[in-house]
């Protein structure tokens, strides 16, 4: 897979693959933390975002599960509020990584 993705990302060598792998399935990392970790490892390497936020996403789309406990809870309140407008659903993302931090749901009927 890392061999793939030198072609995709020529800046980024199989060496740096292999880190932003384990960054990113280890760790844990968004690409906000792993930029200057990766300058710092490899300071007469060009890196380009573009190239690290797309092999982030490449990584995490391969070792991550689709549904999640978070993404089947937002998924399921966004339904009712879809079937009953008196749900209320409000999300909140990390702006830049776009993952959720919160998660606020309630049925104005409950409260009957």
């Amino acid at each position: 897979m890392i061999c793939e993705l030198v072609l995709c990302f020529q800046r980024l060598t199989s060496v740096m693959l292999a880190d932003i792998e384990k960054y990113v399935i280890q760790g844990r990392m968004d690409s906000i933390f792993i930029y200057p970790l990766l300058r710092h490892d490899y300071p007469n390497q060009p890196i380009n975002k573009k190239d690290l936020y797309n092999a982030v996403y490449k990584f995490r789309q391969k070792n991550n599960p689709e549904n999640t406990d978070a993404s089947q809870m937002l998924q399921q309140s966004l339904e009712w509020k879809n079937l009953d407008p008196l749900w209320i659903v409000k999300p909140q993302l990390k702006p830049i990584s776009r993952r959720l931090t919160s998660l606020f749901w309630m049925s104005l009927l409950s409260n009957a």
